[in-house]
């Protein structure tokens, strides 16, 4: 059984897909992202230019754009603070690696090294 689904975002963007429908990310994002909030931010002339081209580039509006790259920049920096503040707990923990290993993965690194040179 064929199946059709016809995705329109703008006017002069649409596909018309047989058999198994394969979205993108930023469709169903943007789709499913229900509310928003507004929000004022200020960046340099060189900075908005960029953006500017870029979204133009993308197809999208600016505001679409920076909200991407701020949801990224937050997501990947979230990560970044609870892996450290799980790294500081095993620390206050005492728990560290031994000369041992520090030693093993050493040694792991440099056998490693030679090989690339």
């Amino acid at each position: 059984m064929k199946v059709r689904v016809r995705i329109q975002r703008h006017a002069r963007f649409r596909i018309l897909l047989r058999g198994l429908a394969i979205l993108r990310y930023s469709d169903v994002y943007s789709t499913i992202q229900c509310m928003s909030e507004v929000m004022t931010i200020r960046v340099d002339r060189k900075t908005k230019s960029r953006l500017e081209k870029l979204a133009k580039a993308m197809e999208r509006t600016k505001s679409y754009v920076a909200a991407e790259a701020i949801r990224a920049y937050v997501e990947l920096n979230e990560w970044q603070i609870t892996e450290i503040r799980a790294a500081l707990k095993e620390a206050d923990a005492g728990d560290f690696a031994s000369e041992a290993e520090v030693e093993a993965v050493k040694r792991k690194w440099r056998r490693g090294a030679g090989k690339m040179a």
